[in-house]
């Protein structure tokens, strides 16, 4: 898979969401090596039900409605045992807020370094 977006991926940082939406749903997002993300999605789901001990399926939903159990879901998939502590540290780090936080002060110390804004 595609680690850097591509010259088409970056068209619709600059194109209306209606207009990405359609696209989207055709299936022409600049993702050659992905295709359609019905196809994918579904290939994917597919694969996880035939592996269900190699392939663990995480819905967004879920991880909103119960974070500390869905983390303590994927731990349990990963076969790491957790403390109650470090669940809470798991679920806290996780949170949107401290992401973001994380997020800004990297960049302020890359601008910083690097003299760079991004």
């Amino acid at each position: 898979a595609r680690a850097m977006p591509t010259h088409a991926h970056d068209r619709h940082l600059e194109t209306s969401f209606a207009e990405f939406f359609e696209d989207f749903l055709a299936g022409d997002v600049g993702e050659a090596e992905a295709g359609d993300w019905f196809d994918w999605t579904l290939e994917w789901w597919a694969a996880a039900q035939r592996f269900p001990q190699q392939i663990l399926v995480v819905h967004y939903e879920q991880m909103l409605r119960d974070p500390a159990g869905e983390a303590a879901r994927v731990a349990a998939f990963l076969g790491a045992e957790l403390s109650p502590s470090e669940l809470r540290g798991v679920v806290e780090r996780s949170s949107f807020r401290a992401m973001k936080a994380d997020h800004e002060t990297l960049m302020s110390a890359h601008e910083a370094s690097t003299g760079q804004v991004t």
